[in-house]
């Protein structure tokens, strides 16, 4: 199997040699002409005040879009929108609503991640939802690029081969993935995408496959993820829910580590008691669950071929 041609994992960055005016900024968003940016100026100069407050009290520009350009300007990654690459989905919070409730609380989940898995010298996590449509692709897309943001090398795996979204999520024209690895229809090196999000690269699940159980446990998959390991800081893999658990299974046996996703009004106390207990009998580790609010669109079924 070819290698990844990736760079190692790296944990800081080193500082930019210029730093962007926030006037800059906010002509860059289409926020302000360079006419405003003049008037801000002079305005500064006569009352004092921070660039983005006078910009705000003249009717400019929003405090919504202040916001947006001072965490560019901070070195917050795709803040709100900036510099995202076109075609990726609306539900990418980390890139388009990075000050929203719903995005702090994904922070929230990576730093309980961080703290008391990652740290610990794990580099594996599957992502399985309790039953269909449950947000578990929305969690582990989110979740990844949140890592990412950190500064940390990300590899997120669509290992969902019944259902995938990931390719749609981040708007991949490539249809093949790791399904076609497995088979041997294509090399890592033609399908993994790394230059879409800064530290963040992806796996996307690729064709349907008529046979996923078998391609997840072959010795093939196993090798892949002990050669990605040692490329990658953080693995996150997206898995399918009940409808093709035998495929999750096989995830779960590789990755050790498990963080279920529930959604809020649907899943149930009992079913997911009985998903944790079977993750355990495998002598895999639940390392919590997740409430989501926000379930995403109803999976579309695609015909194997």
């Amino acid at each position: 199997m070819n290698r990844p041609t990736l760079r190692p994992d790296m944990s800081a960055h080193e500082p930019p040699a210029h730093t962007e005016r926030l006037g800059e900024i906010l002509v860059r968003m289409g926020a302000l002409a360079p006419a405003d940016v003049d008037r801000v100026v002079q305005v500064q100069a006569k009352t004092g005040g921070s660039f983005g407050h006078v910009a705000v009290r003249q009717s400019l520009v929003t405090a919504d879009q202040v916001r947006a350009a001072l965490a560019h300007q901070f070195g917050y990654m795709s803040a709100d929108g900036i510099d995202v690459p076109q075609g990726m989905s609306r539900e990418l919070i980390m890139l388009f609503d990075t000050m929203g409730r719903s995005a702090e609380r994904i922070r929230i989940l990576r730093s309980h991640l961080m703290i008391h898995h990652f740290q610990n010298g794990e580099r594996m996590l599957a992502v399985t939802g309790i039953g269909d449509n449950s947000g578990s692709t929305y969690i582990a897309a989110n979740l990844a690029t949140s890592i990412a943001q950190l500064g940390r090398r990300v590899l997120l795996i669509d290992a969902n081969l019944r259902a995938p979204r990931m390719r749609q999520l981040f708007g991949i024209d490539n249809p093949l993935g790791l399904s076609d690895v497995l088979a041997g229809r294509a090399s890592v090196d033609n399908v993994i995408m790394s230059n879409l999000i800064e530290n963040l690269a992806i796996l996307p699940a690729g064709t349907i496959p008529p046979n996923p159980q078998e391609l997840l446990g072959s010795p093939r998959f196993q090798e892949m993820m002990a050669q990605f390991k040692s490329v990658f800081g953080v693995i996150i893999i997206d898995t399918c829910g009940d409808e093709g658990i035998a495929d999750a299974e096989q995830v779960w046996n590789e990755a050790r580590s498990v963080l279920l996703v529930a959604r809020r009004g649907r899943s149930r106390y009992n079913h997911a008691r009985r998903m944790a207990d079977g993750i355990r009998a495998m002598g895999a580790t639940v390392v919590g669950t997740v409430m989501n609010g926000y379930a995403g669109p109803a999976p579309k079924r695609r015909r194997a071929f």
